[in-house]
């Protein structure tokens, strides 16, 4: 079962479309800091299910 590639299949599309628009940045360190991390997190919950679960065959989606 592939749990976290299933999750990676379904949820980066949505993460790409909120935040892909952020391009540079604001200027503000802070700012950027905040506004990107819902996907730094994803992308680390994400890798920390697969590797977890390299045993079972979970990969990070395709």
């Amino acid at each position: 079962m592939d749990l976290s590639g299933s999750l990676a299949t379904a949820t980066w599309p949505i993460v790409e479309t909120m935040y892909g628009s952020l391009g540079a940045g604001t200027g503000s360190s802070l700012i950027d800091t905040v506004l990107r991390s819902p996907v730094v997190l994803t992308g680390a919950l994400l890798q920390l299910m697969a590797g977890a679960g390299a045993d079972v065959g979970s990969t990070l989606g395709a």
